[in-house]
């Protein structure tokens, strides 16, 4: 009888640590030490419901209810294209006019910080693939550490 309670504890203790249940993470996601501003976060875990989340403007990221245990990750861009969406991509236009407009007063330095504001990136395609990517994260139940993701 002793035996069995001991198995029942063991069973109930490794269940506890690694069985179902959900967690929340948040953090932020740089592309070569420059925050992404736009594009969404795939959390994936073979058996387990997949769990996708937008990158906010200072690429800051919250994922609630993502699957405990290890869980693999893709960067994906925004639907409407590899770096933008169409309101997005109307908004650089008309940002771009001004900058043209405004390169003449501001002078040579001035065309180039406007030129860096308004420069698009693109998301690597190993990023895109949640089994290719490289990027693993350990979740446990409840609210996890700070997850920053550093994309090369």
């Amino acid at each position: 009888m002793l035996h069995r309670s001991r198995f029942v504890v063991l069973g109930a203790l490794a269940c506890a640590v690694g069985c179902g249940g959900t967690g929340n993470v948040s953090g932020k996601v740089y592309l070569q030490d420059s925050p992404v501003s736009s594009g969404n976060l795939l959390f994936s875990q073979r058996g387990s419901n997949s769990v996708s989340v937008p990158i906010g403007a200072d690429g800051s990221y919250h994922a609630e209810n993502v699957p405990t245990g290890t869980v693999k990750v893709a960067v994906l861009p925004l639907s409407g294209g590899p770096q933008t969406d169409a309101k997005a991509a109307g908004m650089m236009k008309g940002m771009q006019k001004t900058v043209a407009k405004d390169q003449s007063a501001v002078g040579e330095i001035g065309a180039a910080a406007a030129k860096k504001k308004t420069a698009k990136f693109s998301i690597p395609d190993q990023y895109r693939d949640p089994e290719k990517s490289g990027i693993t994260v350990s979740i446990g139940r409840g609210d996890n550490p700070p997850f920053d993701i550093k994309l090369k």
